[in-house]
């Protein structure tokens, strides 16, 4: 098993398959798609959840849109210009009411959601391209590549004023780097390549350092944001590291996201160092499977998110363009 960064690449995805065929397996072809919407661009940030669920916000080809979870309706429009466009990541605030854009010119840019118009517009020290970004109510975080001896910073910087509040060397390669505020907004979550080799949980109140995790990286924060699940699927307990699950190793799937309860994961079916047209829920217990997706016709299919409450999950096709689906999660 691996998350979507991860390199391991198993081979015996028939047998496996087979052996993970039980009596207490569902089994569906499709699963049950509540709306859907096509041309998104390929690339960062296609589509992701708000925090609270309600919303998923869609990247297009002239900006964002932003659709009621339930039933896909549009509730807001975002259009950029044509030097945004080339954003390199972006990110939703958990009021949303803004959008954070890292941009070539290694500059961030806040979208205000209501009408479209830039909020503010946050210059850089930046020597390498802005690659991640991290978005609270409060505060915005970015992390640079590292390349050729320079990069690989960590910024924070006040939503509201501009100025720069946290600073620190991050990260020494240019894997991807996973920047991520908890739900509530009160720990900020960054790699640490140099004291810990792992990642650092801050305190937004005072930026203090909460918790450090050595060998690992954040995947995802649980949406009570009293945990957070990590790259090598543990879930470790914020501040005090204990670990609450420990997910057993399953060949050949990548994983997406947890459900809220912590008690499944939704995974990409890998096989002969592609994905496939499979999507399975697996259980975080013993990462049995326990609900299996295929799509006929269809060469790949990527796994998205869980909304926080529960209800809901996307999946994606991509091509030159991308559609997102957003199905009802299956009674698991």
């Amino acid at each position: 098993m691996m998350n979507r960064f991860a390199a391991r690449k198993g081979l015996a995805f028939l047998v496996v398959l087979l052996l993970a065929m039980s009596a207490t397996t569902a089994w569906a072809v499709t699963p049950t798609v509540v709306w859907q919407k096509a041309g998104l661009k390929t690339g960062p940030s296609t589509h992701a959840f708000s925090v609270d669920g309600t919303v998923l916000l869609v990247n297009t080809s002239a900006g964002f849109e932003l659709r009621r979870t339930s039933d896909g309706a549009l509730l807001n429009t975002v259009t950029l210009p044509a030097a945004s466009l080339t954003y390199k990541d972006a990110a939703l605030s958990p009021d949303k009411q803004l959008i954070a854009l890292v941009l070539d010119n290694r500059s961030i840019e806040l979208w205000r959601v209501s009408n479209s118009t830039v909020a503010r517009t946050i210059p850089t020290d930046a020597v390498r391209d802005i690659k991640w970004v991290g978005l609270s109510n409060t505060f915005v975080a970015t992390i640079e590549r590292f390349a050729y001896g320079g990069g690989g910073m960590l910024r924070v910087h006040n939503v509201a004023t501009g100025a720069l509040v946290k600073a620190a060397l991050a990260i020494h390669n240019s894997s991807p780097a996973m920047v991520k505020f908890s739900p509530n907004g009160q720990y900020l979550s960054y790699p640490d390549h140099y004291a810990v080799s792992g990642f650092v949980v801050l305190r937004t109140s005072d930026w203090a350092t909460a918790l450090t995790v050595p060998g690992t990286t954040t995947f995802a924060w649980s949406p009570d944001g009293g945990s957070l699940w990590t790259d090598d699927y543990r879930r470790v307990r914020v501040p005090d590291g204990a670990v609450l699950q420990t997910v057993p190793p399953h060949p050949d799937t990548v994983v997406e996201a947890y459900t809220p309860d912590n008690q499944f994961f939704l995974a990409d079916v890998f096989a002969n160092f592609q994905f496939t047209n499979v999507l399975q829920f697996l259980r975080t217990s013993d990462a049995s499977v326990r609900v299996t997706y295929t799509f006929p016709g269809v060469t790949a299919v990527y796994g998205g998110r869980i909304d926080s409450t529960g209800k809901f999950f996307t999946y994606s096709t991509c091509s030159t363009e991308c559609t997102v689906y957003v199905a009802r999660v299956p009674a698991l």
